[in-house]
């Protein structure tokens, strides 16, 4: 029983029916000391799912021990599930091994637990059906107090370890639920499970946007469980405002940018609840939280938008990211100057513009428009403008497009990147007198 010491010093995959550890035992007097269970334990490889189990004392007769498999983790033995019912004999140390059908009391399944998770001092209500012997070895404990036992995963219709909930029982005879004598799980008494569950939502993000606008957060999501899970999301937000809707997209490209390919998440396993998809285990999904801004609100107005990725199998299992944003709110200042005040016919004038950002946020999509004045005619060539996009129009501003035909009636320049504020740019051109 040695390689058992690591894993009876896991406080996830041991557990303890009182009084050890401090506990009350729930089925407490168990009348025969052979059948009273002490502790539980359990561990799996790539071919087995290995159980432990331990007892008050040792005892000559055989003693029952049942393991009720839940294998669709729903807390509750459906008709059909296994049970693997193990024989001990104390006097020799041998276990007999068999595979049994549970035959459900209730229509959808007989929980493995009483209404507050208790699996200790809860008698499983359904009967037991003999599907077939797998195997009689030796083993465990000299003294006749520590047994193991083991179920091959193909026993159970897989082909690789899959999470399994649990309830353990022992019994003086085949006839259950009649016989079951003493009853034990997970730790603490409560139901058992073969998985671990653990997510993550990474990292908080600081931002800030329009009034009205959008802010987009990227995160991503990580199932750190032992086996698939699919991970739900939802958000709160608390301060100055509150966003009017807060989606969740898949960044498919992993960019930190809402693009066109990315996605909607929705619900895809019919919890009403949006969700990741199925992550094995180990995985992560880079997701972009978009945020709707509401109008009307003051430069400066902050608020916290809670992030919350949750596991779908265990739901008390969740992580936090805390998005902070601000109202921040672009300006500018567009000044015209001319290079003489009057020109004589055929004289030729130059006009500029300075423009220059202001405010708290840089400002995107910059577009300076300007006329072309009457009694001139503008020179062919002569509009400039650093990273602008020039474009002219000849209708009176109705169209634009990039040709220099006469008539130029106004000349538009559009910013090709952001301005943050402080940040300036000029843009000129020429029109002669006529």
């Amino acid at each position: 029983m040695a390689d058992w010491s690591a894993v009876l010093a896991d406080s996830f995959q041991f557990a303890a029916d009182g009084p050890a550890g401090g506990l009350v035992d729930r089925d407490a007097p168990v009348g025969q000391t052979g059948r009273d269970l002490t502790g539980f334990a359990w561990t799996w490889d790539a071919t087995y799912l290995y159980f432990y189990v331990s007892r008050v004392a040792s005892d000559a007769n055989r003693q029952r021990f049942w393991y009720y498999l839940d294998t669709n983790e729903d807390n509750r033995m459906s008709t059909g599930e296994y049970v693997v019912g193990v024989s001990w004999f104390g006097s020799n140390r041998r276990t007999d091994v068999e595979l049994y059908r549970y035959g459900a009391v209730a229509a959808g399944g007989d929980p493995l637990g009483d209404p507050s998770g208790f699996a200790d001092g809860w008698d499983m209500p359904g009967s037991v059906t003999l599907v077939s012997a797998l195997e009689s070895v030796f083993g465990g404990s000299a003294n006749g107090i520590q047994m193991e036992s083991r179920v091959a995963w193909s026993a159970l219709g897989y082909s690789s370890p899959t999470p399994v909930r649990f309830h353990v029982g022992s019994s003086n005879n085949t006839n259950l639920p009649s016989g079951i004598l003493d009853n034990m799980a997970g730790p603490g008494g409560l139901i058992g499970w073969m998985r671990s569950v653990a997510v993550r939502l990474d990292p908080d993000r600081t931002s800030t946007s329009i009034s009205p606008g959008l802010a987009v957060f990227a995160h991503t999501a990580t199932n750190l469980g032992s086996a698939a899970d699919t991970l739900n999301l939802s958000w709160t937000s608390s301060g100055a405002f509150a966003p009017s809707s807060v989606v969740f997209h898949r960044d498919a490209n992993a960019d930190g940018v809402l693009d066109a390919g990315d996605p909607l998440l929705t619900d895809t396993d019919g919890d009403g609840k949006v969700d990741t998809g199925p992550l094995a285990t180990g995985a992560s999904l880079a997701i972009l939280a978009v945020a709707t801004v509401p109008s009307g609100l003051a430069d400066g107005a902050a608020s916290t938008i809670t992030l919350t990725v949750g596991s779908s199998k265990k739901p008390s299992e969740t992580e936090a990211a805390a998005d902070a944003l601000s109202i921040a709110t672009p300006s500018i200042t567009l000044v015209k100057s001319r290079d003489k005040a009057t020109a004589p016919p055929g004289g030729v004038i130059t006009y500029t513009m300075t423009y220059t950002a202001g405010g708290t946020a840089s400002a995107f999509g910059v577009t300076i428009v300007d006329q072309v004045p009457a009694n001139t005619t503008y020179v062919t060539g002569s509009a400039t403008g650093a990273s602008t996009t020039i474009a002219y129009s000849h209708d009176g501003g109705a169209t634009y497009d990039a040709l220099e035909t006469v008539p130029v009636t106004h000349i538009r320049w559009q910013r090709t990147s952001p301005m943050a504020p402080g940040g300036s740019g000029t843009t000129s051109f020429k029109a002669a007198v006529r």
